[in-house]
């Protein structure tokens, strides 16, 4: 049998994690932070009612979030935006199925959280990562900054 993990701090953010986009960090962090409230709803044995209301907000959230992303990844080619938003479908897919299967067993409910939070990790560590960095340096994201007056330290 899993151990499952009471630890409020079952996805713990990373600085590897940061994208260089304060909205989109925070962002980031506000998904991590819902992760672990999904999880401890899970192994305190809240409802289930109350699992998949946590998982519908992640949902609800994660496409306000992906929203925003795939705004500033349009500046990327168009293959690089059309991959980033497939990923978000299916990440979007996988919640939504999430939400509608058994949770009755802690095991269940273990596996789907650790299930979530690599889903997130893994997205947030690669994809993300390296495509908001490439449309922050995207000329037209560079000359909309200097526009607004912004300055960026190299």
């Amino acid at each position: 049998m899993t151990t499952l993990c009471s630890s409020v701090n079952f996805f713990i953010w990373q600085d590897e994690y940061e994208t260089g986009d304060t909205d989109i960090d925070e962002q980031h962090r506000t998904i991590v932070e819902t992760v672990n409230i999904l999880n401890h709803a899970c192994v305190t044995g809240s409802s289930e009612e109350t699992v998949r209301r946590i998982m519908r907000d992640l949902f609800d959230f994660s496409q306000y979030h992906f929203f925003t992303e795939e705004r500033q990844l349009l500046l990327l080619n168009g293959t690089a935006y059309h991959k980033h938003k497939r990923e978000h479908e299916q990440i979007l897919r996988f919640l939504r199925t999430n939400c509608e299967r058994d949770l009755s067993s802690q095991e269940l409910r273990h596996q789907m959280c650790t299930l979530v939070r690599k889903v997130y990790a893994r997205h947030m560590y690669s994809s993300d990562k390296r495509d908001i960095a490439a449309a922050q340096s995207a000329p037209e994201m560079v000359a909309a900054r200097k526009r607004a007056g912004e300055s960026r330290a190299d």
